[in-house]
């Protein structure tokens, strides 16, 4: 199986997504990056990460954007990805657009926090809830990260029920648990 992880950026791939790509790696998968190239990306193709530069527009400006999508449809054609992972929300857009363009089998998107919530404008909330709700129905599997995100999803009818996931965040809750703290460590401050 061959998989390209898409990501606007290449903090969120340092930061977020090594581990797993590391993990299916171990199990003989082979699993590439398209980001943009900065610090971090030109750092994890020095350790022996296949990096692809793809420069994705991160606000919606027609042009660019189609010029994105037809650059990572041409990537993904000549690579024959067998999945396609997105993230951050241009990528997840762009990316479900140029996967079905090329063809690829599968789709996956990982939400990290959907750009549409109640901090938004109005205008805001429905430009980013529109581009969403076009997209979704390109993925085979959209994870969310975030529960509320999973209940305004459903509650949004954002997809088919099916196709949304709640994955959260991957914290192990019992590494904080007070039970496994050493008691001299634990210096509580009581304010009165």
């Amino acid at each position: 199986m061959k998989i390209l992880h898409i990501s606007a950026n290449s903090f969120t791939v340092k930061n977020l997504l090594i581990p797993q790509i590391d993990y299916l790696q171990q199990l003989g998968v082979t699993v590439e990056i398209g980001c943009a190239l900065g610090r971090e990306a030109r750092q994890l193709q020095a350790q022996g990460y296949t990096v692809h530069q793809v420069q994705i527009t991160r606000k919606f400006h027609l042009s660019s954007n189609l010029k994105d999508i037809f650059y990572l449809s041409k990537l993904l054609r000549q690579q024959h990805y067998d999945l396609l992972h997105v993230h951050t929300p241009f990528a997840a857009f762009i990316g479900r657009i140029a996967a079905k363009l090329a063809r690829t089998p599968h789709t996956l998107y990982t939400a990290h926090g959907f750009p549409f919530h109640d901090q938004s404008s109005v205008i805001e909330y429905w430009t980013y809830f529109l581009l969403e709700k076009l997209a979704a129905p390109l993925s085979d599997l959209i994870l969310t990260q975030s529960y509320e995100d999973f209940l305004t999803a459903q509650t949004k009818r954002l997809c088919h029920p099916r196709k949304i996931k709640y994955l959260g965040n991957g914290v192990d809750i019992d590494r904080f648990c007070k039970s496994r703290l050493n008691p001299h460590n634990q210096n509580y401050t009581h304010l009165s």
